[in-house]
C-alpha cells in the first residue's frame, strides 16, 4: 500500500513575510543601505535624527510639561488649572478659553487642560503671557503642592476622579456649571452624569452662570454657590475706527440695510420661525448669520430659501468685531425652553462691548439689562427692531450699552471666581495630603 504523502507545513503569515519585514532591525539596515546608496551618509544621519525625535519625543515632552508645570508652581500667587471640556483652537472661543485669558492678566498662571482633539500639542505650549495649554491634568496634580482646579461642566471625558480625590488636601476644587444639564446641549452618557453630580455636591465652590442654575444648585448642595454669568471682553469689540465691510458680507447684502446681526451657534434653541416672521413682515430687512451649524436644523427650517437671510458661516473670534461693526441692530431671537431659561448668552455682552442696539426673545437672563429690548412675540419683536434702529445714535442709550459693558467683562468674572474661591476653605479627602503617585 503506498504510503499517505505528507501534509505540507502550514507556514504562519509572519514568516512567510521577507527578512526585512520580519525583524525591524533587518528592515532599518535595508532603508539606512537605500538611503546611503542615494544619498550618503548625511542623509542617513538625517534619518537617524528623525528616528530619534520621533521614538524620544514623548519623553522629551513630559519633562518639558513637567519643568513648566513646576515653575508655574514657584509662582506666588497660587496657580489656576482649567479642565476644559473643549479645545484651545477652535471656532468658539468662549467662556473657558475667555476666563484662562483672564486669570492669567490677573496675576494668576493658568494651565488649560485641553481635550487636544485639534490643539495638536505635546505635552504642553505657550499661549500668552502666564497662560499655557497643558495635555495632561493628573501631571499638574501630580506636581503643585497648592492650585486652585476648575472643572467646567459636564466635566470633561476621561476625567479621573480617583486621583482628584486623593489629591483634595492640596487644592481647591471649583465647578463651573455653565449650562443645564441637556441632550439639546451635551452628548451626555451616565458616567457624566453621575460625575456631574459629584461635583455639584462635593465641590469647593460651584459657580453657575444663570439664576435658574443658582436655585437649583442651592437647592442641592451646603457649600457656598456663586452667580457667575457670562461676559465680553471690551477691548477685543471697541474698535477705534470703523472697519472696511468684510467681502462676504459685502457681497450677501450689496449696500441694502438695515441689516440685523447675529453670530452664534445655528441649533434648535434658535427661533427659526421668528426669522420667517421678520422677513414677512419687513421683506426690505437683511438678517446676517454669523455661526457653527450645530445640529442641522438649520437647513431644515428653510430660512435660507428667503431672500433677506444670509447665511456666511463661522468665523474666527478675531474677525468677529469687523462684522458686527456693520450690524444696525444686533438681535438674540432663541425660543423659550428649558435649555434657554437657564442660558447667559455669551452674545450677549459681545454685542454690547460692540455697542450695538440689542433685541432679543424674553429670556430670564436677557431681562437683566437695560440696554436690552424684549419682544414677547413676533409682532413686539419687530416693534422692538423699529424703536432699535432709532436708538443707533441716541448717546443717552450708548451710554447704557457702555456702562453695562464695563460691568460685565472676562476680568470681572475672573477675579469674581478667584476671589470666592480664595475664601472658600477646601475639603481634604481621607489620605489626599501630598504628592499622588505619579
Amino acid at each position: 500500500m503506498a504510503e499517505k504523502p505528507l501534509p505540507d507545513p502550514v507556514i504562519h503569515p509572519a514568516i512567510q513575510k521577507p527578512l526585512r519585514e520580519r525583524v525591524p532591525l533587518v528592515g532599518v539596515f535595508f532603508r539606512a543601505a537605500r538611503v546611503y546608496r542615494e544619498e550618503g551618509w548625511p542623509g542617513v544621519a538625517l534619518r537617524l535624527r528623525r528616528m530619534e525625535r520621533r521614538w524620544t519625543g514623548p519623553f522629551r515632552a513630559r519633562r518639558r510639561t513637567i519643568a513648566l508645570i513646576r515653575e508655574v508652581g514657584r509662582s506666588p500667587r497660587t496657580p489656576v488649572v482649567l479642565a476644559s471640556t473643549v479645545d484651545w483652537n477652535i471656532l468658539l472661543f468662549q467662556r473657558p478659553q475667555q476666563l484662562a485669558r483672564a486669570f492669567a492678566q490677573l496675576g494668576r498662571p493658568c494651565l488649560y487642560v485641553t481635550p487636544n482633539k485639534s490643539d495638536d500639542i505635546s505635552g504642553s505650549a505657550t499661549v500668552e503671557e502666564n497662560c499655557y495649554l497643558l495635555e495632561r491634568l493628573d501631571l499638574a496634580i501630580s506636581h503643585l503642592d497648592r492650585f486652585v482646579l476648575i472643572v467646567l461642566s459636564p466635566t470633561p471625558r476621561g476625567l479621573d476622579f480617583r486621583r482628584i480625590r486623593a489629591a483634595r488636601g492640596k487644592m481647591t476644587l471649583v465647578y463651573d456649571y455653565i449650562d443645564v444639564i441637556h441632550p439639546q446641549v451635551y452628548d451626555l452618557s451616565r458616567h457624566r452624569v453621575e460625575y456631574h453630580e459629584e461635583m455639584i455636591r462635593s465641590a469647593d465652590l460651584v459657580s453657575v452662570t444663570a439664576r435658574s442654575l443658582f436655585d437649583e444648585v442651592r437647592g442641592r448642595r451646603a457649600g457656598p454657590c456663586i452667580l457667575c454669568p457670562n461676559a465680553a471682553d471690551t477691548r477685543h469689540y471697541r474698535l477705534d475706527r470703523k472697519p472696511p465691510v468684510p467681502e462676504e458680507m459685502k457681497r450677501a447684502v450689496d449696500g441694502a440695510r438695515p441689516i440685523l446681526g447675529y453670530f452664534g451657534a445655528l441649533a434648535r434653541w434658535f427661533d427659526y420661525d421668528l426669522i420667517h416672521e421678520i422677513a414677512a413682515r419687513r421683506p426690505g430687512w437683511q438678517v446676517v448669520l454669523l455661526g457653527w451649524e450645530y445640529d442641522g436644523s438649520l437647513p431644515a427650517s428653510e430660512i435660507l430659501k428667503i431672500p433677506g437671510v444670509h447665511y456666511l458661516g463661522g468665523k474666527p473670534y478675531a474677525a468677529l468685531p469687523a462684522y458686527a461693526a456693520h450690524f444696525d441692530v444686533a438681535i438674540l431671537p432663541f425660543v423659550r425652553n428649558e435649555v434657554t431659561e437657564s442660558t447667559s448668552p455669551i452674545k450677549l455682552f459681545e454685542y454690547m462691548a460692540a455697542r450695538k442696539p440689542i433685541v432679543a426673545t424674553d429670556l430670564p437672563e436677557c431681562r437683566k439689562y437695560r440696554s436690552v429690548l424684549i419682544g414677547r412675540d413676533p409682532g413686539e419683536f419687530v416693534d422692538k427692531v423699529d424703536l432699535a434702529l432709532t436708538l443707533r445714535s441716541n448717546a443717552e442709550y450708548l451710554a447704557t450699552l457702555d456702562r453695562e459693558a464695563d460691568e460685565n467683562t472676562w476680568l470681572r468674572r475672573a477675579q469674581q471666581i478667584l476671589d470666592a474661591a480664595d475664601a472658600t476653605p477646601h475639603r481634604a479627602a481621607a489620605g489626599g495630603e501630598g504628592r499622588v503617585e505619579r
